[in-house]
């Protein structure tokens, strides 16, 4: 009953969309197979798995060991791999959505699905994401450089260490053409979170930072700072808004709506599912491997920015805010074009401007400029991730998705996935606003 109740409702709101694009929605909701366009090559597997891992591993790597001292070993472990499982399955559904629908946006899918008021809330809601964590990247660029600064002798402040980087790096990559364009700079970032997980293990095994007591004692769960855990988990595995921009790459000829009705749509559905879960699962064991190493050295006083934990004049630590440096520079462009897209369908589009390079770069300009005002007034990166993280990053990544899923006519979706959406949303709504509560309580 419910579900035919919520069938109708679907219609109808499909229906609502049919008088401004009739042509567009009997594509979308036709049970024949579509044309096959002329093949076209798409993103390299390697490469999207290269650029959908450098996405996720960005500043999250540094707030890991916080979210575990927060919530102890076992519970940040079990959440961690929930989250892991999550995402997987989140971004899986907006593969699926892309697949039906021929659109690779949240706006698209969203206004295709839900309507367009609907869509313009979830935009919304992908740029706040995205720029919230810009802000993070940035307050972690000037930490970095800041610090490096002071090492070697050089006398600037921390702000004009924020915008020297983000003018001469952040801000041109930001103005890259597409997320394949930067896979390069991805593999250097890569290879920065790389190291930075070495560092971590190499400090734990010489125990150069126990007292003489040895290791620390760890706490197996902590049922009162719990909530600080899952924000920051929902930041680090915050890809999501790049994953339809993604698989357009990979699978060019998506474009055509209900391409996963035709064989080779099922071939590219497959192929970014393993790209999805490559990436997550290497980004998975990272987190997973620094959380746990680095609380196990600092114990309850595990920082949010873990790389303040150690020692000003510790050379691996030098080495490790150099290429981290790195890493976050690339980060930064790869969320800012999903940003860049979400305003551009917001405020350029509804205006009728056409979506060139000089108007993507004006926006990315606009929104790189916001970024690094706020990261100057904000500072601390714990406090932007978790409140990003449960206010906005958990309804789009883990609410969003399933609802837009769930929209769908009957015909065009299946029940038992049907029924994960639901406890999806469920998870993210609840998860999100406890992870709120906890975060308001503890910044009051």
């Amino acid at each position: 009953m419910a579900l035919s109740q919520h069938s109708q409702n679907s219609t109808g709101r499909l229906e609502n969309y049919e008088t401004e694009n009739p042509e567009g929605l009997a594509q979308c909701l036709s049970t024949e197979s579509p044309p096959c366009p002329s093949a076209v090559s798409g993103l390299p597997v390697r490469a999207a798995v290269t650029t959908l891992t450098q996405n996720v591993l960005g500043s999250g790597v540094l707030a890991l060991p916080f979210a575990m001292c927060s919530a102890g070993i076992f519970g940040g472990l079990a959440l961690l791999i929930f989250v892991y499982l999550l995402s997987v399955f989140t971004m899986s559904i907006l593969v699926a959505l892309s697949n039906t629908l021929g659109t690779f946006s949240y706006y698209g899918a969203a206004r295709l699905t839900a309507g367009r008021r609907t869509a313009m809330w979830a935009e919304i809601w992908v740029l706040c994401t995205n720029v919230g964590l810009c802000i993070s990247y940035v307050i972690v660029l000037g930490d970095f450089s800041f610090a490096l600064a002071q090492k070697y002798g050089v006398h600037i402040s921390k702000e004009e260490c924020m915008a020297a980087l983000v003018g001469l790096i952040c801000w041109p990559l930001s103005c890259a053409p597409s997320l394949g364009f930067l896979r390069w700079m991805s593999m250097l970032g890569l290879a920065s979170v790389l190291f930075c997980t070495l560092v971590a293990g190499v400090r734990y095994w010489d125990g150069s930072y126990f007292d003489a007591s040895g290791p620390p004692s760890l706490a197996g769960f902590k049922l009162g700072s719990f909530g600080h855990c899952f924000p920051i988990l929902v930041g680090a595995f915050g890809a999501h808004t790049n994953i339809p921009l993604l698989y357009k790459e990979v699978a060019p000829g998506a474009v055509t709506p209900n391409w996963g009705r035709t064989e080779a749509g099922k071939a590219d559905f497959w192929k970014m599912i393993k790209v999805i879960t490559v990436s997550l699962t290497i980004a998975c064991l990272v987190y997973g491997w620094v959380g746990i190493v680095v609380y196990a050295t600092f114990g309850s006083k595990t920082k949010g920015d873990f790389s303040e934990n150690f020692r000003p004049d510790d050379q691996l630590l030098v080495a490790l805010r150099a290429t981290m440096t790195c890493a976050i520079c690339s980060t930064f462009a790869l969320m800012m074009m999903s940003a860049r897209a979400a305003a551009c369908n917001l405020f350029l589009e509804p205006l009728g401007f056409a979506i060139t390079s000089v108007s993507r770069a004006i926006v990315a300009t606009f929104l790189t400029a916001l970024c690094l005002g706020v990261a100057a007034v904000a500072k601390e990166i714990d406090i932007v991730l978790a409140y990003n993280g449960s206010v906005f990053a958990t309804p789009v990544c883990f609410v969003a998705p399933p609802i837009m899923y769930l929209c769908l006519p009957r015909q065009s979706r299946k029940r038992s996935i049907s029924t994960l959406c639901v406890l999806s949303a469920l998870a993210g709504l609840v998860f999100g606003l406890y992870g709120f509560l906890v975060t308001f309580r503890s910044s009051t």
